[in-house]
């Protein structure tokens, strides 16, 4: 049942890697702490000390920087930083060494890994290669541990297991279906086990030895129960069909949510949810760092916002004026599929997640996004990427999006299709794209667009009241050369020509993400100190727009194509954000809490400080330019962007069956 983790490091050629880990000695502690309270057989112990603690150290992902005496006392305030690591310090002062790491021993990330290899390993016990466990690396075991699940796909058995009613007792019924219980032992227990896995099509019940239900994961999972270490509950309907699998475990005396899976690992389907979140609020869990709830959208509502007799665990669509609604949907992008009815705000804050994920969920969607956000999804994918995204689900796409594509431009006929209604979706309207815009209109679009990004103009020298139009940034020759190296040494931006195709594709590809929603550590951060996934969106709108201009006027974008991405970027803040001054806010929140992470925390009062001051200035833009005078990207604009992008993948897509409880993931 564990979600895959790491598959990236299971195609590794190289082993164990060096890595300056402040706290190794108390992962090492904390991973035996674990395997002590599980009762882990010897040879497990030892080869999770060896073995796991060294792909820990050398090549975990999620790691702290510690480069300086203050964030050492963050990250170990219990212990003074010792002489060896203030001479650490001076030595590297000024070089480009990579600082020493710290790394959190009780990560959800590690533990979902060790979690991982724990199946791996019970179900190797008794096999040939039992006995070269100490030989087995973490990248072999990984990489088996995929082959396994890969094998155990390929040769299910067209059979099934019986199930029996004294194997299990009913725990909750819902008007999705009854919970129940596996409360039996042996062949009993085993046999229901392996009922819900030939069903869930996932490890649960997966035995090596199917005959006699004995060894590979099965064995695990059953010897847990058995143990009194685990409780595995599945989700019934009335003709004893399983839909969701969960599993909670033991820890310190209390029982903790582990999993929640929908067939084949996925997350359960939608209708399932609400009979998932009457089960979890009746046994009354915790759910924080439960990887499979966040996919679900369920979150734990504040005390502050829930009332006696209120569910404590809730949809987060229910509640995205909560900064912890908002912060989830920025993580999980592909919840927006599962919102009920959003607004433009929320694509834009799921566009920001991850921006192929929300692109697959709006494509695959039953309903519409709105132009602005679909076009700023799709522009920024190659031919292949869409092609793909389109794909994704085998099924000919239905709705809107078969009606789009129906609509695409023959050899033949190059004349401007013409109006279409799709069943049930309205919202394309008409799809020729708009007249062009009158020279005074386009300017005062184009000056909206760039007066995103003037706080970082004025810092850079760039005037913010241009006498000139276009891209241009109006600086002399040096001074520019000067900015554009600066841009192109953050940016990475590749000196051999050859690689700047690639730079550039996943540049467009990445334009409207928010890098900060990808770090979970500094989310968590945010989170503590009260700053909102919106007012990381506004920073990084501004950022964008200020490299985009400086990419185009130092001729390595397009403009025509940059064009377009300023004004959807400048849209997107307008549709985010009520006024300049809520906008302003936001940014200087965004940005100072960025700055405090990265240096000091002083900085965020002078960025907020920063914005006001211009906020109020006699000249400035964000003080006259009127928030909405203007649409900066219509509807019709969008629609024929989007045609433009689509139209070429009308030829039919491959199909075949896919369950009706497969969702976005």
């Amino acid at each position: 049942m564990s979600r895959s983790i790491g598959t990236a490091d299971a195609r590794r050629a190289h082993g164990y890697q060096p890595r300056n880990v402040v706290n190794a000695p108390h992962i090492r502690r904390a991973i035996d702490a674990r395997a002590q309270r599980r009762q882990d057989p010897p040879e497990i112990r030892d080869w999770l000390g060896n073995h796991f603690f060294r792909w820990c150290v050398g090549s975990f992902a999620h790691t702290v920087p510690v480069d300086s005496v203050r964030r050492w006392a963050l990250c170990q305030p219990e212990l003074a930083p010792p002489a060896w690591f203030v001479r650490h310090l001076q030595a590297q002062e000024g070089a480009a060494a990579e600082p020493p790491h710290y790394i959190d021993p009780e990560h959800p990330r590690l533990i979902d890994a060790e979690r991982q290899m724990l199946e791996f390993l019970h179900a190797l016990r008794g096999r040939r290669l039992a006995g070269k466990l100490h030989k087995i690396t973490y990248f072999e075991a990984l990489a088996r541990w995929h082959q396994d699940h890969e094998r155990m796909a390929r040769q299910r058995r067209a059979g099934w297991a019986p199930s029996s009613p004294e194997a299990f007792r009913v725990e909750l019924e819902t008007a999705q279906g009854r919970f129940v219980e596996f409360v039996s032992a042996g062949d009993l227990l085993r046999s229901e086990m392996a009922y819900e896995s030939f069903h869930m099509q996932h490890c649960v019940g997966e035995f090596e030895d199917r005959e006699n239900l004995r060894g590979g994961y099965g064995d695990f999972y059953a010897r847990s129960i058995e143990q009194g270490q685990r409780r595995i509950f599945s989700l019934r309907d009335a003709g004893n069909q399983p839909h969701v699998t969960l599993s909670l475990i033991q820890e310190l005396g209390e029982w903790r949510l582990e999993q929640v899976k929908g067939k084949q690992n996925r997350p359960p389907s939608a209708k399932y949810v609400p009979g998932v979140l009457s089960f979890l609020n009746h046994l009354a869990l915790g759910i924080d760092g439960v990887a499979d709830c966040a996919a679900l959208g369920l979150m734990h509502l504040p005390a502050e916002a829930a009332s006696a007799d209120a569910p404590r665990i809730v949809p987060f669509h229910a509640h995205l004026h909560l900064p912890q609604a908002q912060r989830l949907l920025a993580e999980q992008a592909a919840l927006i599929a599962r919102h009920p009815n959003p607004g433009v705000r929320e694509y834009w804050l799921a566009l920001g997640g991850h921006p192929w994920v929300a692109a697959r969920a709006m494509l695959g969607g039953a309903q519409a996004p709105p132009p602005t956000v679909l076009a700023a999804a799709v522009l920024g994918l190659s031919r292949d990427d869409l092609k793909e995204i389109v794909e994704a689900d085998a099924d000919p796409p239905s709705g809107w999006l078969a009606a789009l594509l129906a609509q695409a431009p023959t050899a033949a006929d190059t004349s401007v299709p013409a109006p279409i209604t799709p069943p049930r979706r309205r919202w394309l309207g008409l799809l020729p794209p708009a007249a062009p815009a009158s020279d005074a209109r386009h300017e005062r679009r184009q000056r909206w667009a760039f007066a995103v990004a003037d706080l970082l103009y004025l810092r850079q020298g760039i005037s913010v009241y241009p006498r000139h139009s276009g891209f241009a940034l109006g600086l002399s020759a040096s001074a520019q050369a000067t900015l554009r190296e600066r841009v192109e040494r953050d940016l990475d931006f590749p000196a051999d020509a050859g690689e700047r195709a690639e730079w550039l594709q996943k540049f467009w590809f990445q334009f409207f993400g928010v890098p900060q929603f990808c770090d979970g550590d500094f989310m968590a951060h945010c989170a503590g100190a009260g700053i909102a996934a919106y007012d990381l969106l506004a920073f990084a709108a501004a950022r964008q727009t200020f490299v985009l201009r400086v990419l185009t006027a130092c001729g390595h974008l397009p403009e025509a194509r940059a064009e377009r991405f300023l004004r959807l970027n400048a849209q997107r803040v307008q549709d985010c954000f009520d006024d300049w001054r809520g906008f302003a806010q936001a940014y200087a929140r965004g940005r100072g809490a960025w700055l405090s992470w990265q240096q000091n925390r002083n900085l965020r009062r002078i960025a907020e400080v920063e914005a006001e001051e211009y906020l109020e200035g006699f000249a400035s833009n964000w003080k006259h330019l009127p928030w909405r005078e203007d649409a900066l990207v219509t509807s019709d604009e969008a629609r024929g962007w989007v045609g433009e992008a689509l139209w070429p993948l009308s030829s039919a897509p491959k199909s075949s069956h896919h369950s009706e409880e497969s969702t976005p993931s």
